[in-house]
């Protein structure tokens, strides 16, 4: 389950001290393994965050979206040649709305269905291929939206999520 991901997760050696990016554990955690497998596979990454006071918006949701965010973002950049393999996030506060941008290069040009799902690429399709449709029901938990733009050669993820208590 989830939440046995979660506390896996940050129960990781590695992560024992993840680096302080959002000031967010789950995040911060998330952050490090992402900027580790980037290292390990020379993926260039592009991190434009700073510290969020997250107020509303639960951990185990948290971990939901950046986790199947970065997941896609891995796996569609992996085939690419070693210069074109790019990974940009960005997230920032808007009045009580977060914002959370993240665009990677990739070679493929999925068609998605009206509910977010695709066809995914793993052998085992009857567990795969549900990680944007989780998205959008955690987006929507939080009164928020995810849009896709699935270009050629990039596919950018924008999720705005709402946290009525958070500081500006």
């Amino acid at each position: 389950s989830t939440e046995i991901y979660l506390k896996e997760l940050l129960a990781m050696e590695s992560l024992a001290d993840p680096t302080s990016f959002t000031e967010n554990l789950v995040i911060d955690a998330l952050l490090t393994q992402l900027e580790e497998r980037c290292l390990i596979e020379n993926i260039h990454l592009d991190l434009v965050v700073k510290p969020l006071n997250i107020k509303e918006i639960k951990d185990i949701d948290l971990a939901i979206l950046f986790g199947n965010a970065f997941d896609n973002a891995l796996e569609a950049v992996s085939p690419l040649p070693e210069d074109q393999k790019k990974i940009c996030l960005s997230m920032h506060f808007k009045k009580n709305y977060l914002f959370i941008t993240l665009k990677n290069t990739q070679n493929n040009h999925y068609h998605f269905h009206s509910d977010y799902s695709y066809p995914t690429t793993k052998e085992n399709k009857k567990n795969h291929g549900f990680g944007l449709k989780n998205m959008e029901q955690v987006v929507s938990k939080y009164d928020g939206q995810l849009k896709i733009k699935n270009e050629k050669e990039n596919f950018t993820l924008v999720l705005v999520l709402k946290d009525a208590l958070s500081i500006k």
